[in-house]
């Protein structure tokens, strides 16, 4: 029947974009951009054998018109991952530890922390650039995540809040101004969308991975996981962004006509 035929063709085009030239593989985001649109049936009305020309030439696309959704999923979701998990599994790690009572004001620190800070790194960024807000935040965030990992007391417990708050909560507003700084004005609105999408996506699916740790090595190496995916997550911003920062991240999106 009909059905099973989008089935089986789907299933044909899915295999074709899992394959890749040898020692030349595609990036983690590039890959989740074209299974977005196999698993979508977006390729069906694509001859099967045209599907891995039709794949090359529309990311070069992507890349030629400097639409970054690629470079956004790597930026945002591996840390998006952790913060989902600490969404997912703080409540019953706090209820291993015996610290119900503590859970219930987790997420009011993270929140105090991340209204403070923000307006001062903004400033600072402004000025600075966003190097000097990611590279802190980011280790801020691992010794969170360290910190929520060993936590035995109401207070390293809450601490662990505080530096997850202003690590994770400041690089999510540097990384959404990034996003629309790297882009011409034209494109602000599928930058920004792109960015909250991807997020979103990386929130979701972070307790779905990483949630398999759990029975293997209990919630401490839940949390003992997510520090080393955070500490990948340096090298890799360095890579996608870091290195080609420019100093003025306002004043040059506001050269493009931004809002900001």
């Amino acid at each position: 029947d009909k059905a099973t035929q989008e089935k089986l063709a789907q299933g044909e085009r899915l295999m074709e974009v899992l394959k890749q030239p040898q020692y030349k593989p595609m990036s983690v985001g590039d890959q989740v951009i074209v299974l977005f649109a196999a698993v979508n049936q977006l390729l069906l009305d694509l001859p099967t054998a045209k599907v891995h020309d039709f794949v090359v030439a529309f990311l070069d696309f992507l890349a030629i018109n400097e639409i970054t959704l690629s470079a956004d999923i790597e930026r945002a979701g591996v840390l998006a991952q952790g913060y989902g998990c600490v969404q997912a599994f703080m409540a019953p790690y706090a209820e291993k530890l015996g610290l119900e009572g503590t859970a219930s004001i987790f997420f009011l620190v993270y929140g105090a922390v991340v209204l403070v800070s923000r307006p001062m790194t903004g400033k600072v960024m402004d000025t600075r650039g966003e190097n000097i807000i990611i590279y802190p935040s980011l280790l801020i965030l691992l010794c969170g995540l360290l910190l929520m990992a060993y936590a035995q007391s109401a207070w390293t417990f809450l601490l662990s809040a505080a530096l997850i708050g202003g690590g994770f909560g400041n690089f999510q507003s540097t990384t959404q101004i990034i996003s629309v700084k790297v882009v011409p004005r034209a494109r602000f609105a599928q930058a920004t969308a792109s960015f909250f999408i991807l997020l979103d996506l990386g929130i979701g699916f972070g307790p779905y991975i990483f949630g398999n740790v759990i029975p293997l090595a209990g919630y401490s190496g839940l949390f003992l996981s997510l520090s080393a995916a955070t500490l990948a997550a340096i090298p890799l911003y360095h890579v996608l962004h870091g290195r080609k920062a420019g100093p003025r991240v306002v004043e040059e999106c506001a050269g493009e006509g931004s809002p900001l």
